[in-house]
């Protein structure tokens, strides 16, 4: 076993209790969610969440008509593009699978069908290796580098939820005590607010406007100079946004404009 697979394996995060091979994992809300919003932002046939736990990978979300039924699959670790990501801690691209000749034979080929696949590690906060976010296809494609950087936001966004399940299981307060785990554990917390939401929020246009330069990433500062104003007064808005929609974080806020129509996933850039 190579020295990269046996830090992944030692390093990796516990989240879901070991599944049986074959047998399906626990669906997860907030991971359906962000494989939806991945699969819109890059027009991606498919996208998956996988976890690998020894030598078992659980696909523990999945979006797309042709791959959603994947949700909740496991299967051996070898048979998995996905195993590279994490061994090597490092995004994999690969165009066309079927046309190289060290993959056209791999499993996730041949029986899987996928042919363009573009993979990121998940890791927490803490250093832990939870799994991947990938995106899939059963044709060829030629990957971009704004591609894998709207994958990347994507899969800050999946371990915010990630660790917000993990401290459900360990203890509720330790993430909560731990600062630099403060705003992945706020984005985790949206699960409940808008799997509940029953309206759309109303946002002045000017809200609705610090709202959409918000996902560009712009600050505070940023923002007002483009559109003018007083950096306090960006903050007032910022918080009126916050509070409008119910959430607790920026971040949070993004996923939950998304969700109520407010912003496009493709906003997010």
């Amino acid at each position: 076993m190579s020295t990269a697979r046996r830090r992944a394996q030692r390093n990796s995060v516990k989240y879901h209790d070991h599944p049986r091979q074959g047998h399906p994992a626990a669906p997860d809300p907030w991971l359906d969610r962000v494989t939806r919003i991945a699969q819109d932002l890059l027009g991606a046939e498919g996208v998956l969440v996988t976890q690998l736990i020894d030598q078992i990978q659980v696909v523990t979300s999945a979006a797309g008509r042709e791959w959603q039924h994947m949700a909740g699959v496991s299967g051996p670790r070898d048979q998995s593009f996905c195993q590279w990501v994490v061994d090597h801690d490092s995004p994999l691209a690969i165009a066309d699978a079927q046309s190289d000749p060290r993959l056209a034979q791999h499993p996730a080929v041949v029986k899987g069908g996928v042919r363009a696949y573009l993979g990121v590690p998940l890791r927490t906060s803490g250093g832990a290796i939870y799994g991947a976010l990938c995106a899939i296809g059963g044709r060829p494609r030629d990957w971009t580098d704004t591609d894998l950087r709207k994958l990347k936001d994507v899969a800050a966004l999946a371990v915010g939820g990630i660790e917000q399940g993990v401290a459900r299981e360990d203890d509720r307060s330790v993430a909560h005590e731990e600062q630099g785990r403060q705003t992945l554990v706020q984005v985790g917390a949206l699960d409940n607010k808008v799997a509940t939401a029953v309206h759309v929020p109303s946002l002045t246009s000017r809200e609705r406007q610090v709202l959409t330069l918000m996902a560009r990433g712009l600050g505070n500062r940023a923002i007002a100079a483009e559109i003018g104003v007083s950096i306090d007064t960006v903050k007032s808005h910022v918080s009126h946004v916050l509070h409008k929609l119910q959430v607790p974080s920026r971040s949070a806020a993004l996923i939950a404009g998304i969700e109520a129509g407010l912003l496009e996933p493709t906003a997010l850039r």
